[in-house]
């Protein structure tokens, strides 16, 4: 006789590249985008099991508290070298296993460096592959070292680790059309649509369309790097029409991306009107800047769907970015907010400036984009995920 159970008594195994840290009180601390997450499945299963590295010491990113108390660690062990690679990985097959004994399934939310090994080391009949970055994208730079080539060799392998996967029968889900489009290419099989993001339905003050502050102040949001447009969004701050514009840049930036903008920034005579903040908490603090900026712009040149401009949306701020990637198919040009070209400084200003003077456009897309964002809330997508995994795996609701 055949045994069924409902999603709420299954337990889930979920595997993902982020670290975990662990207080002295046993609570698990991971960034906000797999954390919150986490906590949205755990309320719809008897149990989680996380299959994450961990890290001794709390860094500024693992910001958010695992609260679910149907939540445990399976410490895969620290993250380590190239060179101790073969005693990670026993580790990881023993763990792996460990994780497995009674569970209902597996969910891998990739890319990750241990995708294969955790798929071949999990012994669960139901599995999941869920697509959040780009498979096809820029390989790391080929060095003369054995690290450099090494991890050359692996970037080139992903792609075929996924296509194995998906000959073994293995769910595939992709969390932007864009990757849905690029997985079904790779792998030539059917692949599901399921949004991912970190804010909460609760967390969406009232909607509130503004006017504009006389002095404009831009909101950049997220990695401060340069395929994100940021050098054109600073030099579109030099441009007639902008030179009373205030830019505050959110987000973790390396050295030498600051050293490079810092310079470029002040060549463009715009230093004064730049503020960096460096990375900010998700949450409160977070969500102020986007409730006290005017505009919030991001230039990218590649994406799948970027969190940010949930956020955004949900704090009634008028969203400007560039028609790439996964973007124009969930955020239509003049619908939601203004889409532009990539690598085009003026294009950002000519964009500002319209919504700068016209607020009844700039009001219609701040009430559309808000109501938008509501159907892309965290719970929203875990619910369409748990649905579909249970449809899937045949775990009736």
């Amino acid at each position: 006789m055949i045994h069924y159970i409902t999603f709420q008594q299954a337990t889930i195994v979920i595997h993902h590249h982020a670290t975990a840290y662990v207080d002295e009180q046993a609570v698990i601390w991971l960034p906000a985008f797999i954390g919150r997450w986490v906590n949205a499945i755990a309320q719809h299963c008897c149990e989680v099991r996380l299959l994450l590295y961990k890290t001794d010491q709390r860094t500024p990113r693992q910001d958010t508290s695992v609260s679910m108390p149907n939540v445990c660690l399976y410490s895969l062990g620290k993250p380590g070298k190239t060179w101790d690679r073969i005693t990670r990985m026993r580790q990881l097959r023993r763990v792996c296993s460990e994780a497995a004994e009674g569970a209902d399934g597996l969910v891998i939310r990739g890319i990750t460096p241990r995708q294969h090994a955790v798929w071949k080391s999990t012994p669960i009949q139901n599995k999941a592959f869920m697509l959040v970055g780009s498979l096809s994208g820029e390989l790391p730079p080929l060095r003369p070292s054995f690290k450099s080539i090494y991890s050359w060799v692996m970037a080139q392998q992903r792609p075929k680790e996924v296509h194995a996967m998906a000959k073994d029968g293995v769910t595939l889900l992709a969390n932007s059309p864009l990757l849905v489009d690029e997985l079904h290419q790779y792998t030539n099989h059917p692949v599901q649509f399921i949004p991912t993001n970190s804010l909460s339905s609760a967390e969406f003050p009232p909607l509130r369309p503004r006017m504009i502050n006389p002095t404009p102040r831009l909101l950049y949001c997220g990695r401060i790097v340069l395929e994100k447009g940021v050098s054109e969004l600073i030099q579109a701050l030099a441009l007639p029409g902008a030179e009373d514009y205030q830019l505050d840049m959110v987000g973790p930036v390396g050295n030498h991306e600051r050293t490079y903008l810092s310079q470029l920034a002040q060549k463009m005579g715009v230093s004064h009107r730049i503020h960096w903040h460096g990375l900010v908490k998700y949450g409160e603090y977070l969500f102020k800047f986007y409730r006290q900026s005017d505009f919030f712009v991001l230039p990218t040149y590649t994406e799948g769907f970027p969190h940010v401009i949930w956020e955004a949306a949900a704090h009634s701020c008028p969203v400007i970015t560039t028609a790439v990637g996964g973007i124009p198919a969930l955020w239509k040009h003049e619908q939601h907010g203004i889409l532009i070209e990539p690598k085009n400084r003026q294009d950002i200003v000519n964009a500002i400036e319209c919504l700068r003077w016209d607020n009844t456009l700039r009001k219609r897309l701040v009430m559309a984009a808000y109501h938008h964002a509501l159907d892309y809330t965290v719970e929203v997508c875990v619910q369409k995920l748990v649905d579909y995994l249970s449809e899937e795996w045949h775990l009736p609701q």
